[in-house]
């Protein structure tokens, strides 16, 4: 009977054990040198010079759609008293986004900026490129989801902050007018999931200091497709 009951824990731990590694093996995965390796960018990474300063090579991007994940408010900042965007699998789900090609250096200085989420690999068949390559073949798209035990909605303590919206949405227009894409900022904000009255306006004295390209667009658009906009609070 003890015999049993051992055999029976070595089981049940060797399942955790694997089930724990093959999550962890999910997680930024080794850098694909024998393909082109992108990212995609669905937050502030949209916005070149928030991307630029961490991945020096990205400058050229493309508009890219991926299917069955959804893009939300729900990673709280360490440091930044914020709520960011993230990205979770959800059936019949989508978003509309960009991605741009980077080096391994690339990945890694991208992989200590976003170390609060899982870098994993997205299913191709699950991407839709908008630009004129429509070519995956040889490419890996990486995208850097929520690790679902941290996914809380924006609070009074962790907000959405105006200056980190901004640096989305602006680079939602840098992609709209490149590509001159109809509505895609318009759809960024519609394939966004929890927008919150806790929110602040801290353009004045910014919790991520930078400069505001596409204010009055932005402000215009907000104010168009989220009801409540105009009575956020400003710092």
């Amino acid at each position: 009977m003890k015999l049993e009951k051992i055999s029976f824990l070595i089981f049940f731990l060797s399942l955790f054990i694997t089930s724990k590694f093959a999550f962890a093996e999910e997680c930024g995965l080794p850098f694909e040198k024998k393909s082109d390796n992108f990212v995609v960018g669905y937050g502030s990474l949209m916005n070149s010079k928030s991307r630029l300063g961490t991945a020096p090579t990205s400058e050229e991007f493309y508009p890219i759609v991926i299917y069955d994940y959804k893009r939300s408010f729900g990673q709280r900042g360490n440091f930044y008293k914020t709520t960011f965007l993230t990205s979770q699998n959800q059936n019949n789900s989508f978003f509309n986004a960009i991605y741009f090609k980077v080096s391994e250096d690339d990945l890694n200085r991208i992989d200590r900026r976003e170390s609060g989420y899982c870098r994993k690999k997205v299913d191709n068949g699950k991407i839709e490129l908008l630009g004129k390559d429509k070519n995956k073949s040889n490419k890996v798209f990486w995208i850097y989801a929520a690790r679902a035990e941290n996914v809380k909605p924006p609070s009074k303590d962790y907000p959405i902050a105006q200056s980190y919206v901004d640096l989305f949405l602006g680079g939602c227009f840098e992609a709209e007018i490149k590509y001159e894409l109809k509505d895609f900022a318009k759809q960024c904000v519609e394939t966004t999931d929890n927008w919150s009255k806790s929110w602040v306006n801290d353009r004045v004295h910014p919790r991520r200091p930078f400069d505001i390209p596409f204010a009055v667009r932005i402000d215009n658009l907000l104010k168009e497709k989220i009801s409540f906009y105009q009575n956020i609070k400003i710092e």
